[in-house]
């Protein structure tokens, strides 16, 4: 098996290149890092925005079953939330 000797320039190039390689995933590894506790609080951030999605739809199906009986009771108007005075159409 024949051996050649690389230059001192084709040497310096692959250890150039080997050196900017390694520093490339060291960075890949510290960002992948930081990265960690971000997702950890994103997804606890969506986890309460789903809950607060489903509380506000109850609100809104209890504002609507209380809309519909006090349509039932007073019929189409208007309420006033200040003066608690209902005011018909």
């Amino acid at each position: 098996m024949e051996q050649i000797k690389l230059t001192e320039q084709e040497l310096e190039q692959v250890k150039k290149m080997r050196d900017e390689y390694n520093n490339k995933i060291i960075e890949f590894g510290q960002l992948k890092m930081e990265k960690i506790p971000i997702k950890k609080r994103w997804d606890k951030l969506n986890a309460e925005e789903e809950k607060l999605e489903i509380e506000i739809e109850k609100l809104q199906e209890i504002e609507e079953n209380l809309a519909k009986t006090l349509n039932t009771k007073y019929g189409e108007g208007e309420f006033d939330l200040t003066s608690g005075i209902f005011t018909k159409k």
